[in-house]
């Protein structure tokens, strides 16, 4: 049934521009996943159920072929019928399936992606820390990965997906300290002094602000040659700011200011290693200015060529200025292990002066790789519905004749919600029936002894299971004698020993 359902699907394929490719981050393509770190298991099918009908009824093979069962919902409704044991004939939801022939990833490759996607798999949402910006990412290798109209992520068995973040593990971590909600803390280096840098300062902007320029917090533009190393607290309201660096916005990063207190770590990194491709090994920029080539130098003189750099990660901001051997010290939020620099250049000589011409780089901390196995449990035999609603459901005998004579053992299975596969046994059994009641109403009278009465006289012949209840002397025939013993029991002359056959 799948099958037949996925090629009236393959019709449908122009719904695939619903389907869009997982974005993974720029420079992708590169990425080692040769040496993973550690591995996850994430289930990512819907719930299904998987059963066998086995027959312990003494029906014969045409029979048990011919049997007719219907699988009804615990409002009676029928959600599936069975022609036989080994096929499922017809499913009334249009969003469950026949999977009774899928026993392996492979079995699902020619699936198309469309708007039926989300019947197959379940969605899976990534980890905020571990699978998306600025701490992390998502990275499918076998492709670009799938994803609806509304970001939902959809992982096959086929795809190989990995979590690549920021790991606290590989960081030097040398200090901690925890910011109070609503707040802006500014950690100032003492060496902005000694080198002269008269030239920083800042001011934040509200993201949500058309505004042009808006004050900082504290009512004024901070400046760091005012601050030498100190620790200032500015008060905030809760949300994004655009951190403007000598009046400047590069990048949509912002300094985020939360409701609640937040633990920060000072790490120690090497410049370069953080933030690579901005200066040379030897912490110097070579900047052209109208034309005319310039030299900052991180560590050296601010006064004239003045480099201007504010290190940014979720309501803290600190200047550091690198040491003799490179490294720099600053502070990361432990929500999101991420951090940027927004700078600037200042020219101030005899023959130019001005400023501008700087960006926003985010930190490029060590990454953690954890590949994702995505578990999907296959049928191995009998019949499987798949994307069943949890609820509880009885399967029935339809067929009008059988039902009379034969019922479905423990024919009651709840399903739940869960991806782990269920699985159940139904048993067709004979329905016990009471030796003497012909007309299967739970006694014996005067009726059973009319029925058998014109089976003996030719006028209504019993069949089936009706011959065996009504060879009440049990010689393996219906006559007379079966008659005289029903209407004795009746008038309470011999009675029948209760029995069911």
């Amino acid at each position: 049934m799948l099958k037949q359902k996925i090629n009236r699907i393959l019709s449908l394929l122009s719904a695939a521009v619903m389907m869009t490719a997982l974005p993974v981050s720029a420079g992708a393509e590169n990425i080692d996943v040769s040496k993973v770190d550690s591995t996850i298991n994430v289930r990512v099918n819907k719930p299904y159920l998987n059963f066998v009908i086995k027959n312990n009824s003494g029906l014969n093979s045409i029979e048990f072929t011919d049997l007719k069962l219907a699988l009804k919902n615990s409002s009676g409704k029928t959600v599936a019928e069975f022609s036989d044991k080994d096929s499922i004939k017809k499913i009334y939801d249009d969003r469950m399936y026949d999977f009774s022939d899928y026993h392996a990833p492979e079995d699902l490759t020619y699936f198309p992606i469309n708007e039926k996607y989300a019947d197959i798999y379940d969605v899976f949402t990534p980890d905020k820390y571990k699978g998306r910006a600025p701490s992390g990412m998502l990275y499918n290798k076998s492709g670009g990965g799938i994803t609806d109209e509304n970001g939902n992520v959809y992982i096959r068995p086929s795809d190989e997906y990995y979590y690549i973040y920021n790991d606290k593990d590989k960081l030097k971590i040398i200090d901690r300290m925890t910011v109070p909600a609503n707040t802006v803390r500014v950690m100032n280096d003492k060496n902005h002094v000694t080198l002269k840098d008269t030239t920083t300062f800042f001011y934040l902007k509200p993201e949500s602000s058309s505004t042009l320029r808006s004050d900082c917090p504290s009512g004024k533009p901070y400046k760091l040659y005012e601050h030498g190393g100190e620790m200032t607290d500015l008060r905030a309201d809760a949300g994004s700011y655009h951190v403007c660096v000598n009046g400047c916005i590069s990048g949509g990063n912002c300094c985020v200011v939360p409701k609640t207190s937040v633990e920060y770590y000072k790490v120690k990194m090497k410049f370069n290693d953080a933030f690579p491709g901005i200066a040379k090994s030897d912490l110097t920029i070579d900047y052209y200015y109208q034309n005319e080539k310039l030299k900052f130098d991180l560590r050296g003189d601010q006064s004239k060529n003045c480099f201007s750099a504010m290190y940014v990660s979720g309501s803290v901001l600190s200047s550091p200025i690198p040491d003799k051997d490179g490294y720099v010290e600053f502070w990361v939020s432990s929500q999101t292990l991420s951090a940027y620099i927004e700078y600037d250049f200042t020219v101030k000589s005899k023959f130019s002066s001005g400023g501008g011409g700087g960006s926003a780089v985010v930190a490029k901390f060590p990454k953690k790789v954890e590949k994702i196995n995505s578990i999907f449990e296959f049928p191995q035999s009998g019949l499987c519905l798949y994307n069943i609603k949890p609820d509880t459901y009885t399967l029935k005998i339809t067929s009008p004749a059988l039902a009379r004579d034969y019922i479905v053992k423990d024919a009651k299975i709840t399903v739940t919600d869960t991806k782990k596969i269920q699985k159940a046994t139904f048993t067709i059994e004979k329905r016990p029936l009471l030796l003497g009641d012909c007309n299967r109403d739970g006694v014996i009278d005067v009726t059973d002894a009319s029925i058998i009465s014109a089976h003996v006289k030719g006028i209504k012949k019993l069949e089936g299971r009706n011959l065996t209840v009504a060879d009440v002397n049990e010689d393996k025939k219906v006559n007379i004698s079966d008659v005289g013993m029903i209407t004795a029991h009746v008038c309470c002359i011999k009675r029948i020993p209760k029995k069911y056959v």
